[in-house]
């Protein structure tokens, strides 16, 4: 008898046909995945969206900025340069004078000194400070207060107060 012939598979099968010899299947043509259509059309409208959106506030951005550049506040000088600097170098002076003051406050022999200096120092920055108050003066608002601009020139005189604090604190009574 003749080997058993191989079955052709029918047209509905899903089995490969075997090999002869052992049983062994027989690939078929690999599996290829159809081609993808792409992005959903309602993710490509929301992309383009959002382009659009972020796009209009740059320009927005770049229109307001040179609007905002060409403001500027109208500054109105009181002092000259002269003056602050005259003050600059009464502060100077006052931290000289506080320095030394102070150096007396740590010997009891010089007490009385160092009040009756104490007294002359704290004469001498209530100047300092009273100087700042009239050159400031013009500039100030009904309500007391200053413009931004010339608030460093507090913070530059703060020190001075500082200074007096601390001499009428170490006064005694």
């Amino acid at each position: 008898m003749a080997a058993p012939r191989p079955q052709r598979p029918t047209p509905g099968s899903r089995r490969a046909p075997q090999d002869a010899g052992g049983g062994e299947r027989v690939p078929r043509g690999e599996y290829v995945a159809p081609p993808k259509k792409g992005a959903p059309a309602a993710l490509m409208i929301g992309m383009l969206a959002l382009i659009v959106v972020f796009g209009g506030i740059f320009i927005y951005g770049l229109a307001t900025k040179k609007e905002r550049q060409t403001v500027k506040p109208v500054v109105t000088e009181t002092t000259n340069d002269g003056e602050w600097q005259a003050i600059k170098r009464k502060i100077a002076e006052a931290e000289k004078l506080y320095l030394e003051t102070v150096k007396l406050r740590t010997d009891d022999d010089k007490f009385e000194e160092f009040n009756q200096r104490a007294e002359e120092v704290i004469g001498f920055m209530s100047e300092i400070r009273d100087d700042v108050e009239l050159m400031l003066e013009p500039v100030r608002s009904e309500d007391g207060s200053l413009p931004e601009e010339y608030v460093g020139y507090l913070a530059e005189t703060k020190k001075v107060g500082v200074w007096m604090e601390d001499l009428v604190k170490s006064m005694g009574f």
